[in-house]
């Protein structure tokens, strides 16, 4: 007796095909907009820390700081967000002030950690993308209509956190990011998201 041996006919094989194109196009757009807001926790979770390292800082000197080392902002990891002020002045110390020199370079995230373990000031955090000649957006650019101004000064305080999460890139133009995701926090521990950097219908300038 011969066995006979069905297989599956080209009409099963292209339905087959097709579904799993269907699949894949609903499923893998989903996963990537879970990873990017997935992202955008550390942004708040920077901001959250500079904020706190700031009221501790505040509370011991009177005033805020720039320098986010001598503030006591410690971030951790690879990173993604550029995080901190778009000035360079570490404030205006009072007299009374006897803590460690403040220095004008340290106010932001990037110019603390990095683009590698180990390379800046803080040895526990760099800023991971895929290409290592890309540097993260400067916040020293923002202003003008951007929906939030990073600015300090003795008794205020306005920090961002700004990342590009749709190209999974950031130019050393901020002007050039296409859908950037930006956070503000200011003294009063006020939390914005004015730019929604998970959409791709994002129109910030």
């Amino acid at each position: 007796m011969k066995n006979k041996q069905k297989g599956f006919t080209l009409m099963e094989v292209l339905i087959t095909i097709g579904l799993v194109a269907i699949l894949t196009a609903i499923a893998v757009p989903s996963y990537r907009n879970y990873l990017r807001t997935a992202n955008r926790v550390e942004a708040q979770t920077s901001l959250s820390q500079l904020y706190m390292a700031e009221k501790a800082f505040y509370l011991q000197w009177r005033f805020y700081t720039s320098d986010l080392v001598v503030a006591g902002v410690s971030p951790d990891g690879a990173l993604i967000y550029r995080v901190g002020f778009n000035t360079q002045s570490p404030g205006t110390a009072p007299t009374a002030y006897k803590g460690p020199t403040m220095d004008t370079a340290r106010n932001d995230f990037y110019t603390i950690c990095g683009q590698s373990f180990g390379s800046g000031t803080i040895e526990g955090c760099a800023f991971k993308y895929k290409k290592t000649s890309i540097t993260p957006p400067d916040i020293n650019t923002v202003g003008g209509t951007n929906p939030c101004t990073p600015a300090i000064s003795n008794d205020e305080f306005t920090a961002m956190a700004i990342a590009d999460l749709i190209n999974k890139k950031a130019p050393k133009n901020l002007s050039a990011i296409a859908k950037k995701d930006i956070w503000c926090i200011n003294q009063y521990k006020e939390v914005t998201n004015p730019c929604d950097g998970t959409k791709a219908s994002n129109t910030c300038p």
